[in-house]
């Protein structure tokens, strides 16, 4: 019986336990799990990550706004449709229409009328029929589809990471940059939508006037005659097209016109006009334009040019303004347009995927020191390089490809005095001067012809420099042997020579310049003075001095770089390394400055130089104005810039 007895107990008490049990189970279903510490700070990092993605869609959605208001408010400059376009629509809907009724209700005389329909019928559009019976009409028959397209706002998969205009040809021209990680950042730019019909019929307008304009070839073109030859075709092409559009459309199709025949097409000078981008490189046809921005590097553009004949036309056209030729025999370009934009072309097959065309965009204000101080170069640089520039010191700015060594020799070169002769020697023009230099002779390479006669080299212009009674020689860049030799050559018999070299480093540039192909000795690698080393991050987008450096002589007699400045990546920031030693014997040498006056010296030239950051003088003619008060009239300026006196009154020093 007891056993009984203990055998319900315990069958009572393992059906309580199951209930009490059930009961846990539903209230911990009901509550939160516990949670460990490492699944807190999980969730706590959760809520931000959301909130940051949260951010960047909320960006998205209103750029995505934006783009909606551009183009509700833009939509008549987008969207254009001429009078062309409705009579391809009126026959394409109707099939056929008589040439009295497209005569009546376009308002076109009968030469205008039969001047589009044969351009209408070259392109397929129509067929005009003339009937055999005297009694029937004329008609312009229907041959291919089309249908008028209307602008409709863009939508993009990817993120939208900023929207920016500018202005274009009288239009404005809306870019949009988005990102994803499939993609990375992509550039879309719209131009005005012109329906097929008008834009054949200005190619027709196109080959009409080219055939009038004077030969582009010529070799004594220079940049004043290619302005009057685009006024000359814009008032042709204005009056031309008179007879065939409405009053609003004229100046954007002469434009267009214009830009065909002596310009490099609306699609490519309107990406130039984006003062974002440095670079325009068409790799092939069917292929994407890609563009480098200043902000985020190289892109795929929305814009295509679809045949290869198109990309071989707009070479020819650049090599052609620029006096040379590229065909099949000659298949390279290397050429400079006439607002200082720098091109490469190759042809097929010596580019394998196809023809390709890579513009350098030069910046239509011209970069100054002042531009470059806090980010580029250290004011303390600054002021070093003006110091060398001032007393004659001979300098070699060095770098990567694109590293910035052409931009930072400009903007240095204000610093030479005003009153000085100066000789620039080139391949392609990119070295300017302020208006204040006067005394400069500019002077270009150029290739042989066909015959291979009439070429001149660098070589030649070097040599021939040496008899102009130059204070300074300037180089674009050297190349070769024979060209360093000169160059060597003239800094030994005293005059002041700045040039550009390829070089990572300054103890790389002086081994580059001592052994072959330059084998330049190391008693003539000695009159050298100071190497400027640029360097481009890709990573970051970033263009930097990395290093100044002296060149001195070691104790076995070889040459060593002495760094001066340094760039530190990790901070961004500039350090000092080692005070200048042979670099203050020369000018101790020359000058009799010594060194408490060396130090005076670069403090007044760093509080010039910042009194125009402050001020916000960056125009190349208003800095090059002060720098001619700094050696003209020193103890006024100084005491103007010390009392923080207006802009106009230190300008109108000189």
């Amino acid at each position: 019986m007891k056993n009984k007895k203990s055998v319900k107990k315990t069958i009572k008490k393992t059906s309580q336990t199951k209930k009490i049990e059930n009961k846990k189970k539903t209230t911990k279903k009901n509550l939160p799990e516990k949670k460990s510490k490492t699944d807190e700070i999980r969730d706590d990092k959760k809520p931000v990550k959301n909130k940051e993605e949260a951010k960047v869609s909320k960006k998205s959605k209103k750029i995505e706004e934006k783009i909606d208001t551009f183009f509700k408010e833009h939509k008549r400059e987008m969207e254009i449709v001429s009078k062309i376009d409705h009579l391809v629509q009126e026959i394409n809907d109707r099939g056929e229409i008589t040439l009295d009724e497209i005569e009546k209700k376009y308002g076109w005389d009968e030469e205008s009328m039969n001047d589009i329909l044969n351009s209408l019928e070259k392109k397929l559009w129509c067929k005009v029929k003339f009937p055999l019976n005297i009694m029937d009409k004329p008609k312009a028959i229907k041959r291919k589809p089309f249908k008028i397209k209307k602008v409709e706002t863009p939508k993009y998969a990817e993120e939208h990471v900023e929207m920016y205009q500018f202005e274009s040809y009288g239009w404005t021209v809306p870019i949009f940059i988005t990102y994803s990680e499939a993609t990375g950042y992509l550039y879309n730019v719209h131009f005005p939508l012109i329906q097929e019909p008008t834009r054949d019929f200005l190619f027709h307008i196109r080959d009409k006037l080219s055939r009038i304009i004077p030969n582009l070839s010529d070799k004594e073109m220079t940049t004043e005659k290619i302005g009057l030859i685009r006024r000359k075709i814009m008032e042709d092409a204005t009056t031309m097209l008179k007879q065939y559009f409405d009053e609003k459309q004229i100046d954007m199709f002469s434009c267009i016109v214009m830009s065909d025949i002596v310009g490099l097409g609306i699609m490519v000078e309107g990406i130039m006009d984006d003062e974002s981008i440095e670079e325009i490189a068409i790799n092939k046809a069917n292929t994407p334009i890609s563009v480098y921005h200043k902000k985020y590097g190289w892109m795929q553009t929305n814009q295509i040019i679809h045949h290869e004949e198109e990309v071989f036309s707009l070479a020819s056209n650049i090599a052609r303004k620029a006096g040379k030729q590229i065909t099949i025999l000659s298949p390279l370009l290397d050429a400079r347009l006439e607002q200082g934009e720098r091109v490469n072309a190759t042809l097929y097959p010596v580019s394998t995927h196809g023809n390709s065309i890579t513009i350098r965009k030069f910046s239509k204000e011209p970069w100054t020191i002042i531009d470059f101080i806090g980010s580029t170069i250290d004011i303390n640089i600054a002021a070093l390089l003006w110091q060398a520039f001032h007393y004659e010191m001979t300098v070699l700015v060095v770098g990567g490809t694109a590293s910035g060594k052409t931009t930072m020799m400009n903007s240095l070169l204000p610093f030479i005095p005003s009153n000085q002769r100066i000789v620039t020697i080139e391949d392609t023009r990119e070295i300017n001067l302020s208006k204040h230099h006067w005394n400069w002779v500019p002077l270009l390479t150029r290739s042989p012809n066909v015959e291979d006669i009439g070429g001149i080299t660098m070589l030649d212009l070097m040599v021939n420099s040496l008899r102009m009674r130059p204070d300074r020689i300037i180089v674009g860049e050297i190349r070769k042997a024979q060209e360093a030799e000169v160059l060597f050559e003239a800094m030994h018999t005293g005059h002041s020579v700045y040039a550009t070299l390829h070089a990572d480093t300054a103890e790389q540039t002086l081994r580059r310049l001592a052994n072959p192909p330059f084998s330049i000795p190391a008693t003539e690698l000695e009159v050298l003075n100071l190497i400027v080393v640029q360097y481009r991050d890709r990573r970051r987008n970033l263009r930097r001095i990395s290093e100044l450096c002296e060149v001195n002589v070691g104790a076995r007699g070889e040459l060593v770089a002495t760094p001066l400045w340094r760039w530190v990546p990790m901070t961004d920031k500039f350090e000092m390394v080692n005070l200048p030693v042979k670099y203050l014997q020369e000018l101790n040498l020359h000058t009799g400055i010594t060194e408490k006056e060396f130090r005076q010296d670069i403090d007044e030239r760093i509080m010039v130089l910042e009194w125009m950051k402050k001020n916000n003088v960056r125009d190349v003619d208003n800095v090059a104005t002060v720098i001619k008060a700094f050696y003209t009239n020193r103890e006024s300026l100084m005491a103007k810039i010390k009392k923080n006196v207006a802009v106009k009154e230190v300008l109108e020093m000189v």
